[in-house]
């Protein structure tokens, strides 16, 4: 014979009435089905989703551009070098 959550022996035994109506609310929530996930609580809105992706490709480019800046600064810088006569 199974137990109903209302009918379970509490895990906590409680001396005052404040504290009995607190083992009372965890017994009850223990009753309750199992707590949905992240995805089921947190969905944020397409277009809030949306700019962060905006920004995280325009970031790339920004990053991507100043990787490519650098590699053509130190090409010219080489080829300026190599040519220059030394004294």
């Amino acid at each position: 014979m199974t137990q109903s959550a209302t009918e379970r022996t509490p895990l906590i035994n409680f001396s005052n009435e404040q504290d009995a109506a607190i083992q009372e609310r965890i017994t009850l929530r223990s009753a309750q089905p199992a707590l949905q996930t992240h995805s089921d609580i947190y969905q944020p809105s397409f277009s809030k989703t949306f700019w962060i992706s905006i920004g995280m490709v325009f970031a790339t480019v920004l990053f991507l551009g100043f990787l490519w800046m650098v590699f053509i600064t130190s090409v010219v810088f080489g080829i300026v070098m190599y040519f220059t006569p030394t004294a």
